[in-house]
């Protein structure tokens, strides 16, 4: 979907405790400081059903510099299979049950130019959103 005006913030911290210490105190914590992405078009499929043959996901620019991928099945893993900028042969990722994929280019460097996803076992249930 063309959106011309387009401005994704990213808005996300990781905080690391210790459950064994009563005050559990705080670890590690890790800001990602809301990067922003001013872009032009997405993609939002809220529960796009993944077989087990595979799907090429269309992205919305080439390359995609947003890419979230969230696993929404209870017990089924999911195959996602990125295609960086500048690399011939992609890696696959095994995203769990629950699980996420996040990758945020902001600075519009590097960024997806294919991307594939694969039920392991079943069809399997994933959001998905991408924006470039």
């Amino acid at each position: 979907m063309s959106t011309p005006n387009l401005n994704v913030l990213l808005s996300a911290a990781i905080n690391a405790y210790d459950n064994l210490i009563t005050n559990t105190p705080l670890l590690v914590k890790l800001d990602a400081q809301t990067p922003n992405f001013p872009g032009s078009s997405q993609l939002y499929e809220q529960y796009l059903q993944v077989p087990t043959t595979g799907t090429t996901l269309p992205l919305p620019a080439n390359p995609t510099y947003i890419v979230w991928v969230r696993n929404r099945s209870t017990n089924i893993n999911l195959t996602i299979t990125p295609t960086f900028a500048g690399v011939v042969t992609p890696s696959p990722l095994i995203i769990g049950p629950g699980d996420v994929f996040i990758n945020f280019c902001g600075s519009k460097t590097g960024g997806i130019t294919n991307l594939q996803l694969f039920g392991d076992g079943a069809t399997c249930a994933c959001e998905v959103y991408l924006a470039g």
